[in-house]
This record gives structure tokens, C-alpha cells and sequence, in this order.
């Protein structure tokens, strides 16, 4: 009988190996989960800074369409300042002009009223009252072309009012955008498959075993004494 050596060898050999098989697989098991919650974590990272971003853009955009609104506004305060100023000076052009037609008009009246004073009847009378209305007609004709000419100045400034609105209005542009996208995912690592553990432990059962039988026939080869019986020969 070779006693319980050969079984306490071949107990210890296969209690070794399973301990080092589920000590590995823990270590893979912590190793997988470590990983996936490295790339988790920085997939939390990219997809907060991609909705920082997006806020930024979302405040940028914002803030231009202030701007703008603010620039056209003064722009139409300022064309409309403008457009008053040249209809108050068009208005005061006529209303001079108007003066001066009535002091002609005057003029004319008086210069009549001395023609008739003399109650003389003849050529002379007629000349004279004649170039009294030429000189009327005249100045009339002068003042309605200075005051059509007028309108047309005004109009002009009116266009090249609007021109400058237009174009002061348009040199500001509503912000584009950029695009954030958002980060991909990762593809996390799948919990490690306790089959290959299994079989490693299974394998060290075998080994035990193994290893019993092969201290078991040492034990027998030196006459079943101990004392002769080097297991690290074997």
C-alpha cells in the first residue's frame, strides 16, 4: 500500500492548477471590465464635449441674430433720420420758392396797378403790362422747373438712402453653424468565456492525477519506503 502521499501530491498538483485557473480568469474578468469602463468613460467625455460644443454654436448663432436685429435697426433709424431730413429740406425749398412767387406775383400786381394809375390808353400801356405777365411767366417757369428738379434731388437721395440701408443691413450674416456630431459608441469587450478556465482546471485535475500515479510508482520502485522516495527526481 503506498499510503496517502501519491493522493496528497496529486490533490495539491490539481488544487494548484484550479487556483491558478480561476485566479486567471478573475484577472480577466477585472482586466475586461476595466477596459470597457476606460472606454465608457471617455465616451462620457467626447459626448459632453460635443454638447458643450453645440451650446457654443447655439450661443454664437444667437448673438448674430441680436447683432443683426440691433444693426437693422439702426439702419432703419438712420435711413428714416435721413429720408425726413431731405423731405424738411424739399419742403422748405418750396416753401421759399412759394415765398418768392408770391413777392413776384406781388411785384407784378403793384407794376399793373401803376400802369392802370397812369389812365393813359395806347401801345405803350399794352407793351408795358405785356412784360409785366413775360417776366411773371417767367419767373414761374423758373420756379416750377426749380422745384421739379428739387423732387428729383430728393428722390435721388431717397434711393441712395435705401441703397445704403440695404446695403449696411446686408453686411452682416446670419452665423453658420458648424455640425458637432456626436461620438461613436465603442464596441465593448464581451465578459471572457470561463470555457477555457474550465478546461484549464480540468487539466490540472488530469495533472493531479497524474502526478499521484507517477508518486505512486516512484514509491513503489523504492520498496515502499518513503525514505528512499525523491519526489523532484521523478
Amino acid at each position: 500500500m503506498c499510503g496517502p502521499i501519491p493522493i496528497i501530491m496529486g490533490v495539491v498538483t490539481a488544487g494548484l492548477g484550479i487556483a491558478q485557473q480561476a485566479a486567471s480568469y478573475q484577472q480577466a474578468q477585472l482586466a475586461t471590465e476595466y477596459e470597457n469602463a476606460n472606454m465608457r468613460q471617455q465616451f462620457d467625455v467626447q459626448t459632453m464635449q460635443a454638447e458643450i460644443a453645440r451650446t457654443e454654436e447655439d450661443r454664437r448663432a444667437e448673438a448674430r441674430d441680436r447683432e443683426i436685429a440691433q444693426n437693422d435697426l439702426l439702419a432703419a433709424l438712420s435711413a428714416g433720420n435721413k429720408v425726413a431730413q431731405a423731405n424738411l429740406q424739399l419742403m422748405q425749398e418750396r416753401e421759399a420758392l412759394g415765398q418768392q412767387a408770391r413777392e413776384k406775383a406781388k411785384e407784378a400786381l403793384q407794376a399793373k396797378g401803376q400802369v392802370k394809375a397812369l389812365g393813359r390808353a395806347g401801345a405803350v400801356d399794352d407793351l408795358l403790362l405785356a412784360d409785366v405777365r413775360r417776366t411773371l411767366d417767367q419767373y414761374d417757369f423758373a420756379t416750377g422747373r426749380q422745384l421739379a428738379f428739387s423732387g428729383m434731388q430728393t428722390q435721388e437721395a431717397k434711393r441712395g438712402i435705401a441703397a445704403e440701408q440695404a446695403s449696411r443691413m446686408a453686411s452682416l450674416s446670419a452665423y453658420a453653424k458648424q455640425t458637432i456630431l456626436s461620438p461613436v459608441e465603442p464596441i465593448y469587450k464581451p465578459k471572457p468565456s470561463s470555457t477555457p478556465y474550465l478546461i484549464g482546471g480540468a487539466s490540472s485535475i488530469m495533472s493531479g492525477v497524474s502526478m499521484g500515479m507517477s508518486t505512486a510508482g516512484a514509491i513503489k520502485q523504492g520498496g515502499g519506503n518513503p525514505g528512499k522516495w525523491n519526489p523532484w527526481a521523478t
